[in-house]
């Protein structure tokens, strides 16, 4: 117990810090934009090349994307229903921020700290669900809403999925991996060092990009979505914990990423479909926040 608290308190540590770099004017949010993308194009797929490189997938492995793609479309549906009488930017922005999780900058370094290398695999394939269901159809339902035309066709998209570099990472290592080919040994001896960055790169991006103020306008919104989103999260994490056909580190995997923040992306697509940015990084960081005191004292009970 005494390593798991450690290890949680030096992940808060490295969140703090970085907003105390925010606070200090020591880092702006052009730095932030700079963070997110060595984060999202450099360390994070580097760390999942070494992750992904040994694994042997399997059909039972391969229901956790399913799973977790039903889990983040049934959530944004949610969303919309929440807004479904208000104006497309506000119906935009229930599809965006009811759902989507901060799996690979977050809840990654967590699991892969508390229980080791080999549970980024269980923490990816869910993202690789979340992912689709998020930076695909989520966002590219949203644009079609706020735009002239109100339509999406399916090369946008397919577009819009494959402009994210965490998707195509999953995407072709997991092609890879299905039929047997592995990365050659110098791709993952130069991959291991830079992937190992990745925990305090991702921590310390999130306490630079931290938002804790919100116009008292706005709170009773940010408090109706994330009741909703915490709500069906406990209900979804209580039936994956006793239905699930995964051995006790697994499940304890997926209950704990269940618990991680929504993503930092989903300010940026609020943002693409004019939406109300202040208030969905509000909603990012106040997750953040309970996300860092849950997915320890989950781990902890669980284990």
């Amino acid at each position: 117990m005494t390593q798991v608290l450690t290890q949680a308190f030096a992940l808060v540590f490295i969140v703090f810090l970085g907003y105390v770099f925010q606070r200090a004017g020591w880092a702006r949010a052009e730095h932030f934009a700079m963070l997110t993308k060595v984060v999202l194009y450099v360390t994070l797929p580097a760390m999942l090349m070494t992750a992904f490189n040994k694994v042997d997938l399997t059909p039972k492995l391969l229901l956790i994307p399913l799973l977790s793609f039903i889990l983040g479309l049934s959530l944004h549906v949610g969303g919309w229903l929440m807004e479904r009488k208000s104006p497309p930017s506000e119906r935009a922005f229930g599809i965006l921020n009811a759902s989507s999780f901060n799996v690979g900058a977050f809840a990654t370094p967590y699991v892969s700290l508390f229980i080791g290398s080999h549970a980024i695999v269980y923490s990816s394939l869910f993202d690789v669900g979340v992912t689709f269901a998020t930076a695909g159809v989520a966002f590219a339902w949203a644009m079609a809403i706020t735009s002239e035309t109100g339509r999406a066709s399916p090369l946008t998209l397919i577009g819009h999925m494959f402009r994210s570099p965490v998707f195509v990472t999953y995407l072709f290592l997991l092609i890879m991996r299905l039929l047997d080919l592995h990365l050659p040994a110098f791709v993952i001896n130069v991959a291991t060092p830079i992937g190992a960055a990745n925990p305090f790169l991702a921590m310390f991006m999130i306490g630079v990009g931290l938002e804790v103020r919100l116009r008292r306008s706005k709170y009773a919104k940010a408090a109706k979505f994330l009741a909703v989103r915490y709500g069906v999260l406990i209900a979804v994490g209580i039936a994956a914990w006793f239905l699930l056909p995964y051995d006790h580190e697994v499940r304890v995997i997926l209950c704990v990423v269940l618990a991680s923040p929504i993503a930092v992306m989903t300010a940026a697509f609020t943002l693409q479909t004019k939406g109300d940015v202040e208030l969905s990084t509000f909603m990012i960081s106040a997750s953040v926040l309970v996300s860092i005191v849950a997915m320890p004292l989950l781990f902890l009970t669980l284990s």
